[in-house]
């Protein structure tokens, strides 16, 4: 049985998220959330995703 884990990333830009996705092979079937944040505060918005992966 293959054991797996929860990861979770955030990024700046959409861009950053894509590459991320790519680089890493994320399937829209491991995908557990997505959220989009605005940082008051910083003026920024942010980029997080949270996915599930098959541990090496």
């Amino acid at each position: 049985m293959k054991k797996w884990k929860i990861k979770e990333a955030t990024f700046n830009s959409l861009k950053e998220l894509n590459e991320y996705i790519a680089e890493n092979d994320i399937a829209p079937s491991n995908l557990i959330k997505y959220d989009t944040i605005y940082e008051s505060l910083k003026q920024k918005t942010r980029y997080v995703i949270t996915y599930w992966s098959i541990k090496e």
